[in-house]
């Protein structure tokens, strides 16, 4: 979110606490129809994320919509791989990894 007041900072997650005129808020979504659209606002949301829950050579999962466009595929796999350093990273759209976890779910019944 921004504030009509201050628009140089956006605020992120609980970062919106330090926000001093909350009636000037505003979304920035940078998302259209499910596709990443506006990159200066989706990097500064993962640089937050991955400050407060760093990846240490862990795998990444990432969901993405099921027909996402290879151009922005690429642009993740970049901002990921080179800004990030991550070692591995799996996409794949949120209906796999549901039927995963239903299927992983009915296995341990039998």
């Amino acid at each position: 979110m921004k504030v009509k007041s201050e628009r140089k900072r956006p605020f992120i997650g609980n970062q919106i606490e330090e926000c001093r005129d909350l009636s000037g808020l505003y979304y920035l979504l940078p998302h259209e129809k499910g596709y990443i659209t506006k990159w200066d606002i989706q990097k500064p949301i993962w640089d937050y994320t991955l400050q407060k829950y760093p990846l240490n050579d862990e795998p990444l999962i990432m969901t993405q919509p099921i027909f996402n466009f290879p151009s922005i595929q690429d642009c993740i796999d970049e901002i990921f791989f080179e800004e990030y350093e991550v070692k591995s990273m799996y996409r794949g759209n949120p209906t796999d990894l549901a039927s995963y976890k239903y299927l992983k779910s009915l296995k341990g019944m039998y």
